[in-house]
């Protein structure tokens, strides 16, 4: 997760909180071998694309419950799992990570 979280994002991993994490890998079959799984954690820092490998083009964002609705209504392009989980939170909100 720390390693992930910072290549990822630019972020630094304070701690994760178990009790709100999912244990569980959900695999993506196909023509990939990613997996994405669940974890509630604390960060530091501020988002960066520095930490990025040169082959991967990934955008994070924070977004509120608002834009997360907002950003689902628009006509924007965006990965099907990001869509699903933006999705969620504009629907469930803290809810969705135990909350």
């Amino acid at each position: 997760v720390r390693r992930e979280l910072k290549e990822e994002t630019g972020l630094d991993l304070i701690s994760i909180n178990e009790e709100k994490s999912h244990n569980q890998v959900y695999l993506s079959p196909g023509m990939t071998d990613e997996s994405v799984a669940f974890v509630n954690c604390i960060c530091d820092g501020t988002i960066s694309r520095d930490f990025l490998e040169e082959d991967e083009d990934i955008e994070a964002i924070l977004v509120s419950q608002e834009e997360a609705l907002n950003y689902i209504n628009s006509n924007e392009a965006i990965d099907v799992r990001a869509y699903l989980t933006l999705q969620s939170f504009a629907l469930l909100g803290g809810r969705m990570f135990g909350f």
